[in-house]
């Protein structure tokens, strides 16, 4: 039954220690080869991925376009009753693409606050559905959109690009934000919230963010493109060394 799964792997992720629930690697499947999703899916989870990135660009509120629900539906039927699909909306209008998702069997819904002017409207639409919520900050969002939501949002999404353009890594500004993001939840007088990094991570920018306060990492190439999978996520979860790709000599 898809609400009851569903519900216990909200209820695992909200339970969860903040001070022992460790470092979550959520690969990006927009990063797969999809003509073997489901084999590549299921080797990253294999590997000790417990998370699953589904990134969702519209074309329109970010210039690239990347799946819609149909990919998710089919990564909730194939991989583990346990795995959790994490996905961001990175669409104008996010709350009428929200139902959509719930129904192919997303776990958790981020948006961005700049897709819509009703942004916590959008946040309760998710929560009142049964998944998670989850507020994506680009490299020049302010924290403090967070205190009419904190309440309600579980997971923070900290860009280190901006979504669908690429460009350079605001690293500095996403260790910067780590604490400002925290000091939102500790000033509101709530539990720290899970804070995911997202736009290239690699092995030697992880151990920075995770000293930081981050718990989720995002890396997609750096998973999929892995001729060894499991040391790619190993590699993301101590930091350094380096992780062989295919096609090329090393990463």
């Amino acid at each position: 039954d898809l609400d009851a799964g569903r519900s216990a792997r909200v209820s695992a992720v909200s339970s969860a220690d903040p001070d022992a629930r460790g470092v979550i690697i959520s690969p990006s499947v927009a990063k797969a080869d999809f003509l073997r999703l489901g084999e590549e899916a299921s080797a990253a989870v294999g590997a000790g991925c417990a998370w699953l990135h589904c990134s969702v660009q519209d074309g329109v509120f970010v210039p690239k376009t990347s799946f819609g629900a149909p990919v998710v539906k089919a990564l909730r039927k194939g991989m583990p009753e346990s795995t959790v699909l994490d996905v961001k909306l990175s669409t104008v209008d996010p709350i009428n693409r929200v139902p959509e998702f719930v129904s192919a069997g997303a776990d958790i819904i981020t948006i961005h606050p700049e897709s819509t002017p009703h942004y916590p409207a959008c946040i309760n639409s998710i929560i009142s559905s049964g998944c998670l919520a989850g507020l994506a900050l680009n490299p020049s969002t302010p924290a403090s959109v967070l205190l009419p939501v904190a309440s309600d949002v579980s997971l923070v999404v900290l860009m280190l690009v901006n979504p669908g353009h690429g460009g350079r890594s605001y690293l500095d500004e996403v260790l910067r934000k780590v604490p400002e993001v925290l000091q939102v939840y500790s000033s509101l007088g709530l539990p720290r919230p899970y804070i995911s990094v997202d736009g290239g991570v690699s092995p030697n920018v992880a151990p920075s963010l995770r000293r930081a306060g981050a718990d989720v990492l995002v890396a997609g190439g750096g998973v999929f493109k892995a001729k060894d999978k499991t040391a790619a996520v190993d590699a993301l979860k101590c930091g350094g060394g380096s992780v062989e790709v295919e096609g090329t000599g090393g990463d």
